[in-house]
């Protein structure tokens, strides 16, 4: 019941070429093609005993949910008050840059059935400039006549991500933004794997030879 690797599917159709390609890298997991009102795939889980399909846009919804509902543990702890009163009401998500508006809806949809209400989506790499950019301009080191320039680079796990946003006081503006949605580490750990399995076949099979020719 381990399921992994949702956001990439969110908003995709089961037959979508993007699916299909994605659902090869998420060995383990069952995927089914149920239509459902959220769009995009069904992932298939065991409840009881009992095969229960699930909208990958709920499962993505759910998982929003648990991070938000471990923030809330935190806030709890340190002001000594209960999760209720501390879990959040509004919600700004993080996305990442290729999605699309299908997408977009999808991951709105399996939030709000978890009762979560998103207020908006924001991309990954302007939530990253916005966090480096706030304790920046808390230090004022930022100024007017002389906008700073920065580069944010983000290797995943999937994807590769780059963007410059300008900075100025009380102010943050992403100039640009590029994003590979099919380079990340995963691609360099298969492209690794798939050297040493090269190796090693060969290696065993001179091996095999020279043990047949006596």
């Amino acid at each position: 019941n381990t399921i992994k690797g949702m956001k990439r599917l969110v908003g995709l159709p089961f037959a979508d070429p993007r699916a299909q390609k994605e659902m090869l890298h998420l060995p383990g997991v069952t995927f089914v093609e149920i239509p459902h009102a959220s769009g995009g795939a069904t992932v298939g889980v065991s409840v009881k005993g009992l095969a229960q399909p699930l909208p990958v846009a709920a499962v993505a919804g759910m998982m929003v949910h648990h991070m938000g509902t471990i923030a809330a543990s935190k806030a709890a702890e340190q002001s000594d008050t209960s999760v209720e009163k501390v879990f959040p009401q509004d919600w700004v998500v993080a996305i990442p840059n290729y999605y699309d508006a299908a997408q977009r809806r999808a991951l709105q949809a399996g939030c709000e059935m978890v009762g979560l209400g998103i207020q908006r989506f924001v991309h990954e790499n302007t939530a990253t400039a916005l966090s480096y950019g706030m304790f920046k301009d808390l230090k004022k080191e930022f100024t007017k006549d002389k906008p700073t320039n920065v580069m944010f680079i983000d290797m995943g796990a999937s994807a590769y991500t780059v963007c410059i946003a300008s900075f100025e006081p009380g102010q943050c503006k992403v100039k640009a933004a590029y994003c590979d949605p099919d380079l990340g580490g995963r691609d360099f750990d298969a492209v690794i794997a798939n050297y040493l399995a090269e190796k090693f076949e060969e290696k065993f099979k001179i091996h095999a030879r020279l043990l047949q020719n006596g």
